[in-house]
């Protein structure tokens, strides 16, 4: 078992200045998409191509960290997912072109991807069965940081007469080049590796070899649903925060209620995720994970008859948001292999690529006011996918 480390403070403090950065990014892609798209002069379509570069990223990421994890200390990983975002910040405020500005989303979306996985993995390392309620406040600033972004930029945007509302993420730099420079003071012994970690490898040949094997391929199979579930969920909540004001505005709202849609999406988000931790041992993290996803559901067909200014992005947000916190608490206490959360995320993140252009089309074919619905189905389908995952662990209880 890993010993209990406490971290010093200046890399735990960079290390929750790397989750405000994410914060403030991830919530203010969709109160600029209109901006960015009159700029440009792109259709729907085009817009949840953007809308995909950052997941895209994300997945890029993931995959860099599970290669590069072992032969590079935690702190430069970590001090290179701030300077990965702060340059594609630049670009994604700076470049003249559409393709280049969708470019600089992906790096973005690279440092956004790799300081998930590390972030959540050194302080879980570091801080063992104690490392919860540091979690939990490290998910809580994140949220405060998504609610804070959007009037931010609308501010920004506002006062930057004659330049690209883009422009507005500049700003952000400072935070993610502030927070690069304390987390790269993270002494060596820490890691996101628990000492003693293995991956669910075949063991020798022996007479038991055979159930071994069926053992690695059943925790390999629980690993895929439990990452095709994030995905669908993943998908959801980018497209949420990045078509709430689309959706509204297409719906009559005024610009301002719908900036403030998804602001009231990240509340949500937040306040569910941080309401639910003194009930979510006695529910289960299963029944836990249905019953919200299933009401996220219903709530965004909710948000499409009868959007109610945006309040219904609020619920939506706190429906869904013990949902993503109690996969990863899952996957990480299924001893899955060492790798099992990189490969999690890095599967999740392909939900948030696939769905945003799907949503672009359905804007393109019937109007924005419909785009509340793809992004029921798809955490509906995540419900389907718990479902399964729940009666194939009672089955096998019984056998």
């Amino acid at each position: 078992m890993t010993a209990v480390r406490k971290m010093p403070l200046a890399p735990l403090v960079g290390c929750f200045g790397v989750f405000v950065t994410m914060g403030l990014l991830v919530s203010t892609l969709g109160p600029l998409l209109p901006g960015i798209r009159a700029e440009f002069g792109v259709g729907p379509q085009d817009a949840g191509l953007l809308v995909s570069a950052v997941p895209l990223g994300c997945i890029a990421g993931t995959l860099i960290v599970l290669f590069l994890n072992r032969r590079f200390h935690a702190r430069v990983l970590l001090a290179a997912t701030g300077v990965t975002m702060a340059v594609g910040l630049v670009g994604a405020a700076t470049t003249p072109s559409w393709w280049l500005v969708c470019g600089s989303l992906v790096i973005v979306g690279m440092g956004y991807g790799a300081a998930t996985a590390l972030v959540n993995g050194v302080i879980a390392v570091a801080y063992g069965s104690r490392s919860a309620g540091l979690l939990n406040l490290l998910n809580g600033v994140f949220g405060v940081a998504a609610v804070v972004g959007p009037f931010v930029v609308s501010g920004l945007a506002g006062g930057l007469p004659g330049l690209p509302p883009r422009f507005a993420y500049l700003p952000y730099v400072l935070v993610a080049i502030f927070s690069a420079v304390l987390v790269s003071r993270l002494p060596t012994g820490f890691s996101t590796i628990p000492e003693g970690a293995a991956a669910p490898e075949v063991l020798a040949d022996s007479p038991s070899r055979g159930p071994v094997r069926n053992t690695q391929l059943q925790s390999y199979g629980r690993l895929a649903l439990v990452a095709a579930m994030l995905g669908s969920y993943v998908a959801t909540e980018v497209a949420a925060s990045s078509f709430a004001t689309t959706h509204l505005l297409a719906a009559g709202a005024d610009a301002g209620t719908a900036v403030r849609a998804t602001s009231l999406f990240y509340v949500g988000l937040a306040g569910g995720r941080l309401l639910v931790v003194p009930v979510a041992a006695r529910i289960g993290a299963g029944r836990l994970m249905l019953g919200c996803a299933g009401l996220a559901a219903g709530l965004l067909v909710v948000t499409w008859a009868l959007p109610l200014g945006g309040f219904t992005y609020l619920l939506v947000g706190a429906a869904m948001g013990p949902i993503f916190p109690t996969a990863l608490a899952w996957v990480s206490g299924q001893g899955l292999g060492r790798d099992a959360l990189p490969i999690a995320l890095t599967a999740a993140n392909i939900g948030g690529l696939i769905l945003p252009p799907i949503i672009g089309a359905v804007i393109g074919a019937v109007g924005a006011t419909a785009a509340p619905l793809p992004m029921a189905a798809s955490v509906a389908i995540s419900a389907l996918l718990i479902s399964y995952l729940l009666f194939s662990a009672r089955r096998s209880s019984v056998k």
